[in-house]
């Protein structure tokens, strides 16, 4: 996150506004291909530019290239990895006070470690497909991290909407944004007594538009299930049931622990002794976590709010990194590719 730099450097140097209304620039890398008149002369041969803001508020550039991160980019460098992803489009480039772009690195890390978890499983698949033992062990530990970090992502997501809500006003007369949201846990908000809190009530507890309480009261029950498996793994020592290797690659049994909580698989994929393939399970686990944050984003948009203008008009919002692609897999995986062969191949080629 980069602080606050003269508007005289931004607005001769760089493609943001001046017209910051406190927020921050959460990201200084640029993607500009082809003639860039708004940045600085020497990028005029670079596609990327990097800057730095000093003390005395002065940029200082350099031409540089993110392997892993967010940019600015007036198209996607690599449009078959780079993700644009609509919560990170409308955080960076409207929302980006400081109180909530410092959280921006917690999402980005929940987002960056379950994709690399999927590519893991891949790894060990391909390297362990052998060592039946060996290779159990390695998939039950990296499924519980999975629910470690879809646990934390929603509380990351909260620690984000609680900071956001009385920063946005809605531009039609009576609706009424002004309560207090809890800030550290998503339970607080979508479970009462363990059990999904409706959405009508939170409409009129909170002043939520009706798409943000959907939103909390359909996210509850997926949230739920994460929750208690990741306290019982946390506090109970609880462990994911036995994954089986079969002629056709990693399975589990859809009525054991904590598969069974989940409706995830087709009636096609699950064979006469009750064993579905496992990378369903996970893409689903992976997919819906991810996802949320642009639910989240649908619902807050559900009434018409008055928004501050983007920081760089023209530019969308891309985040790249060794695993990211993984997240446009997931769908294939519950559908297409539910032993992962073709994934395996791709991530085997990536690393």
């Amino acid at each position: 996150m980069k602080g606050n730099v003269e508007y005289s450097e931004l607005e001769e140097k760089t493609p943001f506004t001046e017209s910051l209304r406190g927020r921050v620039i959460p990201t200084g890398f640029i993607y500009a291909p082809g003639e860039n008149e708004e940045l600085p002369d020497f990028t005029e041969d670079e596609d990327w530019v990097s800057f730095i803001p000093s003390p005395d508020g002065e940029l200082h550039f350099l031409s540089a290239e993110p392997i892993s991160g967010v940019y600015f980019g007036k198209e996607p460098e690599d449009p078959d990895s780079d993700l644009n992803i609509p919560f990170l489009e409308l955080y960076y480039q409207r929302l980006s006070w400081p109180d909530i772009a410092g959280l921006f690195t917690n999402i980005l890390d929940d987002i960056r470690n379950l994709a690399a978890s999927l590519s893991k499983l891949a790894v060990f698949q391909r390297t362990l497909s052998e060592s039946t033992v060996g290779l159990q062990r390695l998939i039950q530990s990296e499924l519980e991290y999975i629910f470690m970090v879809s646990r934390s992502m929603y509380d990351h997501l909260q620690f984000v909407a609680g900071n956001t809500w009385d920063k946005v006003v809605p531009t039609r007369e009576g609706d009424d944004f002004s309560a207090s949201l809890p800030t550290s846990s998503f339970k607080d908000i979508a479970l009462n007594g363990g059990e999904p809190v409706p959405a009508d009530t939170l409409q009129s507890k909170y002043g939520f538009p009706e798409g943000l309480a959907e939103f909390y009261s359909n996210e509850a029950e997926e949230f739920k299930k994460i929750r208690n498996f990741r306290d019982e793994v946390a506090h109970q020592g609880n462990s994911p049931d036995a994954i089986f290797q079969t002629e056709n690659g990693l399975a589990v049994d859809v009525e054991s622990n904590p598969y069974s909580r989940f409706d995830i698989w087709k009636d096609n994929q699950v064979d006469e002794n009750n064993l579905a393939p496992l990378w369903p399970f996970v893409a689903h686990i992976v997919d819906h976590t991810i996802s949320a944050l642009d639910r989240f984003v649908s619902g807050l948009l559900d009434k018409p709010l008055h928004l501050p203008h983007e920081l760089a008009e023209g530019y969308n919002v891309y985040l790249r990194g060794p695993h990211i692609p993984n997240i446009d897999q997931t769908e294939n995986l519950k559908m297409e590719d539910e032993w992962g062969e073709e994934f395996i191949e791709t991530v085997e080629g990536q690393i």
